[in-house]
């Protein structure tokens, strides 16, 4: 960890322009603090992101399964009625394609969500068991 700390520290005071003098005996236990509590935020922030993602994608997939099964009986009450349908002329215009549409939304949401959701697990994951690497990749974008 250490000589993960001293590479983030080199690379900051690079990006920065900044003189880091080594033989003082605070800066290794500084940046390792800094490290643990970097990757600590970012392994919290990605489980939280994920259980919230997750919770949409639950209630995506309940609103998707209410929509397609009023969706059936609507067409199982339209096919019983066929021949009263025949006798009125605007019999067959109904809120299916609004019932269409919000059920493609909801797919769409679902799939996005649970996408993310896949996403910042593994990145929390990665947090969690190679933080050194992570870090590194964080101090990157950043300085980019």
């Amino acid at each position: 960890m250490e000589e993960v700390a001293m590479r983030l520290i080199d690379l900051l005071s690079e990006k920065l322009g900044i003189a880091i003098d080594y033989t003082t005996t605070n800066v290794i236990p500084y940046a390792t603090d800094l490290i643990n509590r970097v990757a600590t935020y970012n392994i919290w922030k990605e489980y939280l992101t994920a259980v919230v993602l997750l919770i949409i994608t639950v209630i995506c997939a309940i609103k998707i399964k209410r929509i397609f099964k009023s969706y059936n009986e609507t067409l199982k009450n339209e096919k019983s009625n066929d021949m009263f349908c025949y006798s009125r002329p605007f019999c067959n215009i109904e809120p299916r394609g609004l019932t269409v549409l919000i059920g493609f939304i909801c797919c769409a949401a679902f799939a996005i969500c649970l996408w993310f959701a896949i996403d910042s697990l593994i990145s929390a994951i990665g947090w969690t068991f190679i933080p050194e690497v992570k870090i590194l990749e964080y101090v990157n974008l950043i300085s980019m």
